[in-house]
Order: C-alpha cells, then structure tokens, then sequence
C-alpha cells in the first residue's frame, strides 16, 4: 500500500513537470529543451522565499508564488525570444532552448552558488499519518493531493473555459482560428506562461523531496522528455498515464530492485515505443 502511494506521489508530481512541456509542444509546436532548468529555477525560487519567508502555511503560498514568478519570466521569453522564430525550422527552435539552458543554469549558479540546496519543511508537513496499518509521510501525501487538484483545473481550464478552448482550436488549425477572431499570439503566449508556471511549481512542489544543485535541470528535463514519449507526443491524457506508470515503477523498483532503479525509467520507454513507436496515446495534438 505505501509503495503504491508512493508511486503515485511520483507519478502525479512527474505529471505536473511534464504536463507544461506537453502543453508547449501541443499549443505552440515547440519542444522546450530549457523545461528542466525552469523547473529548477522554481525550486531555487521556493528555497530564496522560504529563508525570509518561514511557516506552515506560507510555505503553500510560496510555492505558488514561485510558479507563477516563473510563468512571468515564461511571457518574457515567449515574446522576446520564442515569438521570433515560430515560422524557423525546428532546428532553430532546438537551438534557442537550448541556448536558454546554458544562461539559466550560468545565471542560477551566479546566484545561488553551486552548493546543493536542501529545504526544511515547516512543522506541519513534517512526520507521518497512519494509513491501513502503515505509515505515510504528511508531505508526500500532501504533495499527492496538490498535484491531483492542480490536474483536474489544469483539465477544467482546457476545457472548460474560453481560452482553454481557443488553445485547443489553435493547436488543431492556427489559420482559421486566427480566421475566427481569435488572438492567437495571445494565446500562445498565455501558453506557453502555464506550461513554465506549472514547471516551476513542480520544481518548488518537488524540492523538499531531494536536494538541488544548478545543474539538476539536465535529469529534471530528461524525466519530463521520458514521460512525454512514453505518453505520446502532444497528448495530455498520455502524460498522465505515462507519469502515473513510470511513477509506480519507480516507487516499486526502488523497494524490490533498487539495483535498476537508475535505468528503469529507459528500459519502460524503450519496451513501450518498442510496441507502440508513437508511444501510449500519441498523436500530435491536445484531447
């Protein structure tokens, strides 16, 4: 039962860092090669925030307060920067993001240091809860719980509200939606600012459970490409079935197999594009 629980911790918490990065290449057919270290950047943001900061419940407010920091620097970067080469080659598009990893990283170890951070949980989340007999950390619970809250507004939001929808009609023909009235550059960016909000909150939702360093991005942004292939490629739902398997193998591997753990992740992924090459749910577009 704990493992199970445990899997589905990882799993939900690998949705939200992922689900952002699918969001992207859905909306805006751009693969974020700097997803990772945006994720990071929330983290660091989170830790910076809680030093002056400190409490039980300021800690969830920060932790939103990180994201949506991030989702600000994600508008600068979509209209600076992003905004220019829409119409390029995805080479191009490969080679900003990427560019963008080589300046976050260089500017978090500037500011930070390259001293792994760890963060201390307030009191609250700290210590266990009974559960069937065993015993479940307060935090893990706790990280379980905000990320299936924040997945069903995520799911609210694209298809519940006006804008969700016109990200959806976008993803699926950008000229007539545009044909249609719809401010498009709008909606790209607004995108584009969800997908790095949700990053950086995974990043400050995640941190308590490891400690972070400026290079940490590289692995954070390989999980969510992992979770993404293995999904499929601009499916949603496939994110949340991918992040939700690998999640569970993780959690189980690391009790009965903690020699595979490292590579556990690239053996699912290898099996499953193996059998299916566009991985679970794969097609190019959002549903």
């Amino acid at each position: 039962m704990i493992d199970f629980l445990n899997g589905l911790s990882r799993g939900m918490l690998y949705f939200l860092m992922a689900s952002g990065l699918t969001l992207t290449f859905s909306v805006l057919g751009v693969i974020n090669f700097a997803h990772g270290s945006l994720i990071v950047l929330g983290a660091y943001f989170t830790w910076s925030l809680l030093q002056v900061f400190p409490g039980d419940w300021s800690f969830v407010v920060i932790i939103i307060l990180s994201g949506c920091i991030v989702g600000v620097i994600g508008i600068l970067i979509e209209i600076f920067l992003l905004r220019r080469i829409y119409e390029s080659e995805h080479l191009y598009q490969l080679l900003l993001t990427f560019a963008l990893i080589m300046i976050i990283d260089g500017l978090i170890l500037q500011i930070w240091g390259g001293q792994p951070r760890a963060m201390l949980l307030p009191n609250f989340f700290l210590g266990v809860i009974p559960i069937m007999g065993n015993f479940f950390p307060k935090y893990l619970l706790f990280t379980l719980l905000t990320s299936i809250a924040i997945a069903i507004l995520v799911w609210l939001f694209l298809y519940r509200t006006r804008f969700g929808k016109a990200s959806r009609a976008a993803a699926s023909d950008v000229e007539m939606t545009s044909a249609l009235g719809v401010n498009v550059p709008l909606v790209y960016c607004g995108m584009f600012a969800i997908g790095v909000a949700l990053a950086g909150f995974s990043g400050g939702l995640g941190m308590a459970m490891s400690s972070i360093t400026p290079g940490a991005g590289a692995h954070m942004g390989l999980t969510c490409f992992v979770v993404i292939v293995i999904g499929g490629l601009g499916s949603l739902t496939g994110t949340l079935l991918a992040a939700l398997i690998l999640g569970l193998f993780e959690a189980f591997g690391d009790h009965y197999f903690p020699q595979f753990a490292m590579i556990l992740p690239y053996a699912i992924m290898t099996v499953i594009l193996l059998a299916k090459p566009q991985g679970l749910l794969g097609r190019s577009e959002m549903r």
